[in-house]
């Protein structure tokens, strides 16, 4: 019981994670302390010749039927990235292996991530495989999950894939495994412990004086500015009827903090790619935790409930675009709640002008200056990439209408109906 309360005291949410992850049982032989037992501040046993268990423990029947929480290591196991099933979860790692070269237990091992981290990891993918979203196996390797701790409850119930995590848990500098037959709820209350004692360290840490901060003043990253606003994206700062994500701030602070996050990133991604692949060979994004306080999910879903506040007309995006079929919900109709991310999506320098060409936009030619500029900001949970609506790819296959010039590819385009259909953006 002192384990429970350790962890319910100390971690909202961490009670559903304990009561829907099944504990693993031992292999034949092996000895698995119940969660029962009193263990001490070392996690040590009280008392090693105290038989009481094991005399309850017979009265409670040989096959253990009554212990609700006894899980199989040979259920099936649904894969992350598609709807197909394997018949144990060592299977699903295996078959995400040889399929997308995609080690799950390696990446948390790699990264570091303790219990909490690994479950809100596999939980993630579950929600974005169920929400329609197209996650590249790829991409899932340096994913940042928020830490909500609504990812810490399992999207697919007794979730098997949850039970294996245990098995490879250690310390991010690899000195200390944990047996395979420790249980969950130790587990949790050692990590626990030990992101507390982060936290005091990280808090003394913080009281000091930064050596940066006195070395400038301008508050402009010191490697120069990487990333600027291209015009396109300057309706979201300036147009109050913009159907999409609004930015309150003014735009050259907006530049100033995207610029000081990514050099953040940038220098603790020691010259590992931070920025993620878009749709396009021209088309990066950059995803970042949101910073706006006012800055609110811009996508809302639609239910029975809220269907018939929908509202349709004909948009256009900017005064050289013709305008378009669009449907939304009005602002205020549907709730809406702080956006954990924004989805800062890039463009080339090089395509922008492309662009600006094909549309006869007048204007100095961008062949100068950074390489990247931020042509969209979406403020949504997930840090990664969501289906842009099925009317964007269309007219994307027209450069001459507003678009990229990217031909259409038939399988994203269902997919984007598959999501919108059920979606819609709040205006």
């Amino acid at each position: 019981p002192s384990v429970f309360c350790a962890i319910r005291d100390g971690l909202p949410g961490a009670i559903p994670v304990l009561s829907a992850i099944s504990v693993r049982m031992a292999e034949p032989g092996a000895h698995l302390p119940a969660v029962d037992e009193d263990i001490n501040e070392e996690g040590e046993e009280e008392d090693e010749n105290d038989d009481t268990g094991d005399e309850e423990e017979e009265e409670s029947g040989e096959d253990g039927d009554d212990l609700d929480w006894q899980g199989s290591v040979d259920e099936e196991t649904r894969d992350l990235f598609s709807t197909k099933t394997l018949p144990s979860p060592q299977a699903c790692l295996d078959f995400m292996k040889q399929s997308y070269g995609f080690d799950l237990l390696a990446v948390m091992e790699r990264r570091g991530m303790d219990l909490y981290a690994r479950i809100r990891f596999v939980n993630f993918l579950r929600a974005a495989a169920a929400s329609g979203t197209a996650l590249k196996p790829k991409d899932c390797a340096e994913l940042v999950v928020p830490e909500d701790d609504r990812y810490l409850l399992p999207v697919v119930e007794a979730d098997p894939l949850l039970q294996v995590l245990e098995d490879v848990l250690a310390q991010p500098d690899g000195s200390e495994s944990y047996p395979a037959t420790l249980p969950v709820a130790q587990l949790l209350l050692r990590d626990l412990e030990r992101r507390q004692q982060g936290q005091e360290s990280s808090s003394s840490t913080s009281a000091l004086p930064s050596s940066s901060s006195s070395s400038s003043t301008s508050g402009a990253p010191s490697h120069g500015v990487e990333l600027v606003l291209d015009e396109f994206c300057f309706r979201q700062f300036e147009d109050p009827s913009y159907p999409g994500t609004r930015l309150n701030i003014a735009k050259e602070e907006f530049e100033r903090r995207v610029n000081e996050a990514y050099s953040e990133l940038q220098r603790k991604a020691s010259g590992k790619e931070v920025l993620a692949e878009g749709y396009a060979p021209f088309c990066k994004h950059l995803f970042l935790p949101n910073f706006l306080e006012d800055c609110v999910t811009s996508v809302a879903e639609i239910t029975d409930q809220n269907r018939h506040l929908l509202c349709s007309g004909y948009l256009a995006r900017t005064e050289d675009e013709l305008p378009v079929l669009c449907r939304w919900f009005p602002a205020g109709s549907v709730p809406t709640t702080r956006a954990a991310m924004l989805d800062l999506i890039l463009y080339s320098r090089e395509q922008c002008e492309k662009e600006r060409l094909a549309m006869g936009r007048p204007g100095p030619p961008l062949t100068t200056g950074p390489p990247w500029r931020i042509i969209s900001v979406k403020a949504q949970n997930e840090p990664f990439e969501c289906p842009m609506q099925p009317i964007t790819m269309m007219r994307n296959a027209l450069i001459e209408e507003g678009g990229s010039g990217v031909a259409l590819d038939r399988e994203a385009y269902r997919r984007s109906v598959a999501y919108w259909e059920t979606h819609a953006i709040v205006k």
